[in-house]
């Protein structure tokens, strides 16, 4: 799948998620491809992903803020998407 493919499922599962727009936003590797920039990271290119604590759909029980977060694999989110 293209990045332009990736960009339009993921937005399609957000909004099912009940996120508009405004609540998420695409960060480093990718983000800054959109912008035309050909940067070099010394890792596998993955989408990074920023939304607020309070927009988590399954919850926030802890503080995560500026830390990474995985969907938990028991819930419904985790099967919106694909390896």
């Amino acid at each position: 799948m293209n990045l332009d493919d990736a960009l339009v499922e993921l937005r399609r599962t957000l909004s099912g998620w009940g996120l508009s727009s405004a609540d998420w936003a695409l960060i480093l590797h990718f983000a800054d491809k959109l912008q035309g920039y050909d940067m070099r990271y010394e890792r596998d290119e993955h989408l990074h992903i920023i939304v607020s604590s309070d927009d988590i759909p399954w919850g926030n029980s802890t503080n995560v803020e500026n830390d990474e977060i995985e969907i938990p694999n028991q819930l419904p989110y985790s099967h919106d998407f694909r390896g």
